[in-house]
């Protein structure tokens, strides 16, 4: 009967982690090596996860040693708890195995790999004992439960997931490697997925593994029909998989598209049969083309995130040859099961979330897009990297914090030569030389147009003139203007002694409109987050794409042919290389583009 309980004790090795901690205690320097690869959980004793917890705060504070965790300890009222000062010697002493020996690192890599490993198989078991009273539940379906079980085998795989563990000499090594073989990999080795357009392909030099590539646009500028072009020029040219997820148009619509741009037939003829014997017949070659590719569609309009990150993987993961997702469109993705506050949040989750499943996969994702509605009151309809969000805007009168010694508004800049400059302030040639100095910490591009704006009164007098979209940080999380009230708290800075930083809490006390009046946009480079009158708002930039392409059409552009339109396709942010724009003609009627060029 013993041993039968010996059976179904959880994985551990308690003495392998009495060894580890005790290392800890007499060679501190080892801290960052275990921090790293262990967290407070893996550890299976409650004492142990005790001890290496005030390990951690000791740390934080101090050196580690014995007599600085006792006191700690102590004053936590654990001593006695973990088994009072005879369980540190224990441990202390457990650790002269490893501690002196010249391959104690090796050791202690192989310890933390037990530890890991132990725990690894604890969640195991306690998912799967999660997943049996799941089943008992009446009220929770297959599908429901389906879902979960696929839960918990990705949080699995995140969590027992080595590759990215690597060291600077390997990393180094590989980087002289692909430098000397610089020549023969973009000949032979060259993973990259062309979207079949030239100029696009220049750019961004295709559609990169691990990528998020997100095309927006106005309604009806052709955003689903571009990317079923890149969808069909990858078929033809590739033997690649493709993984489409069309929310707004069922799977029939798609494939009356795909034989459409590749027969050049209008898709009105396809679907009314309105074809002769010779468009017949190109029919059915296109056909037996797709047939013979791998090409998966999902047409389930109300998809959730979690449903397309388990439908690609299953499709995608483990295979061997080239692979692409394509999901038509973002907002009308779901992320259910997850207590998110607005709308802006759900989207960012599941931006972030198609990040993760581009770089596990190893495969480019792109997502359509469409821009808010910001954009219908400007004059100038051609669309901005900000509107792919609710972003805000700030008064022109309002003041942005650059630096401690100056406070600028938009009338002191002016762009020139694509250059943004300072003008018309007071210490011109002091202020010039900092921002200078520090120019790609501030401001890449700035954007003024007309909007309603709102005054908010603090309790310290300040005073913030912004649109009712822009965000203010309330201590715990991101709200929108026309989200707080009156007697909110809202965090704002003060700096004190030797110019440090210190952040506060303060009150509003009214809310206001002010009027109809000019605003500006600021893009900046590297941060989210900016100061203007004291007040903490927040730069809403499209933070996990790699790419973003903008599809529009002026409608100033003079047709080249009856029933097309010319498309600016405008990259406005490229992470891996460069940004610009070119022309494509679009024909509606078969929903295929050409190169503008070769239109004479």
């Amino acid at each position: 009967m013993h041993n039968l309980q010996q059976n179904f004790l959880p994985p551990q090795n308690y003495i392998a982690e009495e060894i580890l901690l005790g290392s800890l205690i007499v060679k501190p320097e080892l801290f960052d090596l275990i921090f790293q690869s262990l967290k407070i959980e893996c550890f299976f004793l409650e004492s142990h996860r005790i001890i290496y917890r005030n390990l951690i705060t000791i740390h934080k504070k101090k050196e580690i040693n014995a007599i600085n965790l006792i006191y700690s300890l102590k004053n936590g009222q654990m001593l006695q708890i973990i088994g009072g000062i005879k369980k540190i010697i224990t441990i202390i002493k457990q650790s002269q195995i490893i501690t002196y020996s010249m391959h104690s690192n090796f050791y202690i890599n192989e310890i933390i790999k037990i530890i890991y490993e132990n725990y690894i198989k604890r969640l195991i078991i306690q998912y799967g004992y999660n997943v049996v009273l799941l089943t008992h539940n009446k009220k929770i379906s297959n599908k429901q439960l389906f879902f979960k079980l696929s839960q918990y085998i990705n949080y699995i795989e995140d969590k027992a997931n080595f590759k990215n563990i690597d060291n600077l000499p390997r990393l180094i090594g590989d980087l002289i490697s692909s430098i000397q073989y610089k020549n023969y990999n973009l000949i032979h080795l060259n993973h990259n997925i062309y979207s079949g357009f030239e100029e696009l392909d220049q750019l961004i030099n295709g559609l990169t593994n691990g990528d998020l590539i997100v095309i927006a646009g106005r309604p009806s500028m052709g955003k689903t029909s571009f990317v079923i072009n890149i969808a069909y020029n990858i078929l033809q040219k590739t033997e690649a998989r493709l993984c489409i997820f069309t929310l707004e148009m069922n799977k029939m619509q798609i494939l009356h598209k795909l034989i459409s741009i590749g027969s050049m037939i209008p898709v009105n003829d396809i679907l009314y049969g309105n074809i002769n014997i010779n468009e017949w017949r190109l029919i059915q070659y296109i056909c037996d083309n797709l047939i013979k590719a791998r090409i998966y569609i999902n047409d389930l309009a109300s998809i959730s995130i979690d449903e397309i990150i388990y439908i690609s993987k299953f499709i995608i993961k483990g295979k061997d040859y080239k692979s692409i997702i394509i999901i038509d469109y973002l907002q009308l993705i779901q992320a259910k099961n997850i207590k998110i506050e607005s709308r802006a949040q759900e989207l960012s989750y599941i931006t972030r979330q198609l990040k993760i499943l581009a770089q596990n996969l190893n495969v480019p994702v792109i997502i359509l897009s469409q821009l808010n509605r910001n954009i219908e009151t400007r004059v100038n309809k051609k669309p901005i990297l900000s509107d792919l969000k609710e972003s805000g805007c700030i008064g022109y009168k309002m003041f942005n914090h650059m630096d401690k010694r100056n406070q600028l508004n938009i009338k002191n800049f002016i762009k020139y030569k694509n250059v943004i400059y300072l003008t018309n302030i007071e210490f011109r040639s002091s202020i010039m030389k900092n921002f200078d100095k520090n120019n790609n910490n501030y401001t890449d591009r700035i954007y003024s147009f007309n909007q309603y704006t709102f005054n908010c009164y603090t309790c310290s007098k300040y005073k913030l003139c912004i649109t009712s979209n822009h965000k203010i940080f309330n201590y715990k999380n991101w709200f929108t203007q026309n989200q707080i009230s009156k007697e909110d708290s809202i965090l704002s800075y003060v700096y004190t002694l030797y110019n440090k930083l210190q952040v506060t809490k303060n009150f509003l006390t009214m809310i206001k409109f002010n009027q109809y009046s000019l605003v500006y946009d600021l893009k900046r480079k590297h941060y989210t987050n900016y100061i203007s009158n004291n007040i903490i708002l927040h730069n809403s930039i499209e933070q996990d794409a790699d790419i973003v392409i903008m599809l529009y059409c002026n409608i100033s552009n003079t047709e080249i042919q009856i029933n097309s339109k010319i498309l600016d396709v405008t990259i406005t942010k490229n992470r891996n290389g460069s940004i610009g724009c070119f022309q494509l003609l679009f024909h509606p009627q078969n929903t295929s583009f050409s190169n503008i060029k070769n239109i004479k």
